[in-house]
């Protein structure tokens, strides 16, 4: 477990070129800690490490009882940023004034979600970060209208690649291991909060991934939707395959922009897979769009996807 915590925290403190990160249990003792190569003198470490505990004694009398909690604040000339990391851990990051506060929030989050599951011995638990996280920093960044959306969105995609366990895990945060086909469509509604006073709606339409039986059908489906995931299984490359099938499907109904995400489902199949996350970046690049690796099995990278679609909803409008 440490060996994993240390390669998260030295990934995350690089990433945004931290000072230090650590997690510690909810009494402030260290569980696992990373220092910035750039902190050499013992005397600015001990410093820090004496500023860090003031703070922490702090946060466990502010926030000891809740399970869920971010806190942020300015010592001098450092940010802190205090993360709870499920019900028994607490990320501290510790950066510079030069760094971005969208950002550090953005991973910090990120970083606090992979520390909890690895605390909670859960397997293949990814040490490196999608690259959809430095999206959402940048949209992050900007100022949300107080006001609510409604959007379409639809995952569609080949048989059996999990949308509809992609949708369920969103929705009600559950996974069941069984597959039931989809018949036609599936519409599951689900609104979340981007900002104080900003929601977005989403109608997500789980589409049928049997190209003939439903194919008359599927420009009905289609129409009205802002947001696209094509979904294909890592474990199958015939449906990585079907992507350009999908895409050209849909484009030949909604003419209009429309944002599309590649998301390669069942990432947690780590011994079972086919497909290279370098194949699915060049083929995201190779159209335009952006992409992303997800779990509906483990959560894996599911809330980001969609919170991103959220803020291109809203920044369009």
């Amino acid at each position: 477990m440490k060996n994993q915590l240390d390669t998260l925290l030295k990934n995350y403190v690089a990433k945004l070129n931290l000072d230090a990160a650590a997690v510690v249990d909810r009494q402030g003792l260290i569980i696992s800690s990373v220092v910035s190569p750039k902190i050499k003198e013992d005397e600015q470490l001990g410093a820090i490490t004496a500023l860090v505990d003031s703070l922490i004694d702090r946060i466990k009398k502010e926030f000891g009882g809740k399970q869920e909690f971010s806190n942020y604040m300015n010592v001098e000339d450092r940010k802190f940023l205090f993360t709870s990391a499920g019900t028994d851990a607490i990320l501290t990051s510790l950066a510079t004034a030069q760094t971005d506060d969208n950002a550090l929030h953005v991973f910090g989050k990120y970083v606090a979600e992979k520390a909890s599951r690895i605390i909670a011995q859960q397997a293949n638990v990814p040490l490196i970060f999608p690259p959809i996280l430095d999206l959402l920093g940048k949209f992050q960044g900007g100022k949300m209208p107080k006001r609510s959306f409604a959007t379409k969105v639809i995952l569609c995609g080949d048989y059996q690649v999990g949308k509809t366990s992609l949708i369920r895990r969103y929705v009600e945060e559950k996974f069941m291991d069984s597959y039931a086909t989809t018949i036609g469509v599936d519409i599951t509604k689900k609104t979340i909060s981007i900002a104080e006073g900003c929601q977005v709606e989403f109608l997500i339409w789980d589409i049928a991934g049997q190209r003939k039986q439903f194919h008359a059908y599927r420009s009905r489906f289609y129409a009205g939707a802002s947001c696209v995931f094509i979904v294909y299984d890592k474990t199958r490359p015939d449906s990585f395959a079907s992507i350009d099938y999908w895409l050209n499907d849909i484009k030949s109904v909604i003419t209009e922009s429309i944002t599309i995400m590649l998301v390669g489902n069942k990432s947690d199949l780590v011994s079972q897979e086919k497909i290279m996350v370098s194949q699915l970046a060049t083929k995201a690049a190779e159209l335009g769009v952006p992409f992303i690796e997800t779990s509906a099995k483990t959560g894996e990278n599911i809330t980001e996807a969609f919170t991103y679609m959220a803020y291109q909803i809203v920044s369009k409008s």
